[in-house]
């Protein structure tokens, strides 16, 4: 079977699960989104690559940013129809992460996330973290640990424990160079630059209602990336502002992007947007 994904994140890697994807497939990592042919092509399995609402054409997406879709697990896991409590609960772990849910119970770290992320940081192919994610998921299933606890100590996961903590440790020491400014209406926005995954919630922790994110060398190959997350507030309308100026900006309701292919605007611009906009 053909499969496209754009990045092998967490609810990219659960829907991947639910459907039953192997190494055995025909695994293409898109840029951008599947082209039109292949979205509206139900022996292509699109997942996270365009195609929002086309469940029933195998294409599982939640990226329109005009109307709201569950996360594509979720729409993987109602599609299937299955009735399974240990996958349910999964992926109920799934779209609270992916939809940035903040008032839920606190986990002790590592997290069923911070083993993820982890994962993302040692593994730099994205082909290998695909699988690697979707084997994290199932390890998961199959040893039966709740997706919502602090993860056991698996010798396999160590050198992903050991590099969130590092990540994070790297995350507070970027934190001393953040910027804090206000918005027109009064929000407290938060900048911060840097590489190392973690900056959104850091700055959640500062009391920002918005947070910035800007990785000069995000991913592989390695782009200038902007990301933009609300703290219980809606940042969606931001996009026709961005898409203005740059095209391919996206997201939903509490977070936004800039193009997958990179971003070539600068702080100041992005700045500027929010506190006019906001």
């Amino acid at each position: 079977m053909k499969v496209i994904i754009q990045k092998p994140d967490l609810d990219t890697c659960m829907t991947a699960l639910i459907l039953g994807v192997a190494d055995k497939d025909d695994i293409i990592v898109a840029q951008g989104d599947a082209s039109e042919t292949d979205l509206m092509n139900s022996e292509v399995l699109c997942i996270e690559a365009g195609g929002s609402g086309l469940a029933h054409l195998n294409s599982f997406d939640h990226h329109d940013p005009h109307k709201y879709f569950p996360p594509a697990c979720r729409q993987a896991y109602e599609y299937r129809g299955l009735n399974d409590k240990r996958i349910e609960r999964l992926v109920e772990y799934v779209c609270m992460v992916d939809d940035k849910v903040q008032d839920h119970p606190a986990i002790a770290f590592p997290s069923l996330s911070n083993i993820f992320s982890g994962m993302l940081l040692v593994e730099k192919d994205k082909s290998v973290q695909f699988f690697k994610g979707i084997g994290i998921l199932q390890k998961v299933l199959d040893e039966n640990i709740d997706p919502f606890s602090t993860m056991p100590d698996i010798e396999e996961w160590w050198p992903y424990k050991d590099a969130k903590n590092e990540n994070q440790r790297r995350v507070e020491e970027v934190l001393r160079s953040a910027e804090f400014h206000e918005s027109k209406s009064g929000l407290k926005i938060g900048f911060v630059e840097s590489n190392f995954i973690g900056g959104i919630g850091v700055l959640y922790a500062q009391g920002c209602d918005v947070a910035i994110m800007f990785s000069p060398a995000f991913g592989e190959p390695p782009v200038a990336k902007f990301t933009i997350a609300g703290n219980n507030k809606k940042v969606g309308h931001l996009i026709e502002y961005f898409d203005k100026i740059e095209k391919g900006w996206g997201g939903r309701d509490t977070i936004v992007g800039s193009p997958r292919s990179g971003s070539n605007l600068t702080k100041d611009i992005v700045l500027e947007i929010l506190v006019n906009n906001l």
